[in-house]
C-alpha cells in the first residue's frame, strides 16, 4: 500500500535543529528526513518507519521543512512558483507519487480545496484530528477519520465512513536513545503557554509564585515581564512622542498599569523560564524528572487522553494531571499517576514531592509498565490497521 502521509513540525523546533545539526542543509532530502527522524519530534516519524517494517510503501513529508522540500524540488527537477510555494511542493509530490492513502492532519491549509485538486492523485483521503474542531475545519473529501480519543469530533461522526481511535503512541526507540537518566527535579512543565492555555498558564504561575521546586520551560510564550507602573509611561511617552504611535502607548499603558490575569501569569512565568527543549532532549529532561505537570488546554479541561501522559509515562516518569472525567481509565490515579482536583491539591501535591520520590518513582515506574504494554506506536500501528485498506 502507498501511503502518504503529510504532517507538519513547530518552525521553531526545525529552525532550532538545522541550526544545530551543521551539513543537515546540505543532505539530500531522504538523508535529511531519516536525520530528523532520529530526534523523534513527534509521533508521525516513528509510525511512518513501523508501516514501512510492515511492507507498506510510506512516503512522510513535514510540509513546513523548508529546507527538505527545497532539496525534493531540486532532485526532481521541479521549479515551484514563488506564491503558495509550500502548497505547490506538497501537490507535485502527492502527483509524482500517486499514494493509495494520502493522510492529512488537521491543517486547514491542506483541507477543503486542496483536497479536492490532489483527488484525483490518489485513491483514499484519511485524516487525523488531534484537537477540538476548529468551525472552519473543512473534512469535504475526506472518508475516514483518526481520532486519538473517543469524545473528538463526536457531532460529526456519522459523515465518516468510519471513524477509528487510535491513541497517539509512544516510540520504544526513545528508550535506548536516552539510556540510563539520572533523576535530578522533582517536577516539570513543558509545553505551549499561549491564549488557548490561560487556565495552564494561571496554575503555573501559581507555583511559582508558591516557591515550588519546578523547572518551566514554556515553549511560545506570548507575553514577557511586565513594565511597571513608571517604566510603561516612560515608554509610552517615548511611544506617543517620538514614534506617533498613540495606540501602542496606550497597549503600554494598560500592560503597565491595568495588565490582564493571563498578562501577569505570563510575566511570572517569563522571570524562571528556561528555553523549551524538543524531541529527544525533551525526552531527556522528563526523565530527570520526578514528575511531570501536565494541563490541558482550556477547550479540553477536564478530558484525558493527551500525548504527553504517554511521553511521561514512557520514560518512566510520574504525570500530575488534573483530575478528568473518565475516557476510560488510561492510568490509573495513585498508582499509574497523580491527579489534583483544586489550587490547594496542587500546591499540597507538589509542596509534598521532595518527601515522596520513592513514591514518584513507584508510580512512573508502574505508568511506564502500562504504556509498554498497551500505549506504543506498535499498538496505535495495530489500532489504524482497518483505515489503511481501499
Amino acid at each position: 500500500m502507498k501511503i502518504f502521509m503529510l504532517w507538519q513540525y513547530y518552525d521553531e523546533y526545525l529552525t532550532r535543529y538545522a541550526e544545530e545539526h551543521e551539513g543537515i542543509v546540505g543532505m539530500g532530502f531522504s538523508e535529511q528526513r531519516e536525520a530528523l527522524l532520529d530526534d523523534h519530534f513527534a509521533w508521525p516519524g516513528g509510525l511512518s518507519r513501523i508501516m514501512r517494517e510492515q511492507g507498506h510503501d510510506v512516503e512522510l513529508v513535514i510540509e513546513n521543512a523548508d529546507w527538505m522540500q527545497i532539496a525534493w524540488a531540486k532532485e526532481h527537477d521541479f521549479v515551484p512558483p514563488s506564491h503558495h510555494l509550500r502548497q505547490r511542493i506538497v501537490f507535485e509530490q502527492i502527483r509524482q507519487f500517486r499514494p493509495d492513502i494520502l493522510w492529512i492532519p488537521h491543517l486547514t491549509e491542506y483541507l477543503g480545496k486542496f483536497v479536492a485538486e490532489v483527488r484525483p492523485y490518489c485513491r483514499k483521503v484519511i485524516s487525523w484530528v488531534g484537537s477540538p474542531d476548529p468551525a472552519h475545519l473543512d473534512l469535504t473529501g475526506v472518508s475516514d477519520l483518526i481520532v486519538p480519543v473517543s469524545w473528538m469530533l463526536k457531532e460529526r461522526h456519522s459523515q465518516f465512513n468510519s471513524v477509528t481511535v487510535a491513541k497517539s503512541g509512544f516510540d520504544v526507540d526513545v528508550l535506548g536513545k536516552l539510556g540510563a537518566v539520572k533523576k535530578t527535579h522533582d517536577l516539570v512543565f513543558i509545553g505551549q503557554v499561549s491564549p488557548y492555555h490561560r487556565q495552564r498558564a494561571r496554575l503555573l504561575s501559581l507555583l511559582v509564585n508558591n516557591h515550588t521546586n519546578m523547572e518551566v520551560l514554556p515553549f511560545r510564550l506570548p507575553v514577557g515581564r511586565l513594565p511597571s507602573v513608571s517604566e510603561a509611561l516612560r515608554i509610552a511617552t517615548w511611544q506617543a512622542v517620538k514614534k506617533g504611535n498613540l495606540r501602542e502607548a496606550m497597549n503600554v499603558v494598560r500592560k503597565g498599569c491595568f495588565p490582564t490575569e493571563f498578562e501577569k501569569a505570563c510575566s511570572t512565568l517569563a522571570r524562571v523560564a528556561t528555553p523549551p527543549v524538543f524531541g529527544l532532549a525533551m525526552y531527556r529532561k522528563m526523565a530527570a524528572s520526578y514528575a511531570t505537570l501536565n494541563i490541558n488546554a482550556d477547550v479540553v479541561i477536564r478530558r484525558a487522553g493527551n500525548m504527553r501522559m504517554f511521553e511521561a509515562g514512557g520514560v518512566g516518569t510520574c504525570t500530575l494531571t488534573e483530575q478528568w472525567e473518565a475516557e476510560s481509565g488510561l492510568f490509573e490515579p495513585e498508582t499509574e499517576m497523580l491527579t489534583f482536583s483544586s489550587d490547594n491539591d496542587l500546591l499540597r501535591i507538589v509542596g509534598g514531592m521532595r518527601e515522596n520520590q520513592m513514591r514518584l518513582s513507584a508510580i512512573g515506574k508502574a505508568a511506564q509498565t502500562r504504556t509498554l504494554n498497551e500505549y506504543t506506536l506498535a499498538h496505535m500501528f495495530d489500532s489504524i490497521k482497518p483505515v489503511l485498506k481501499l
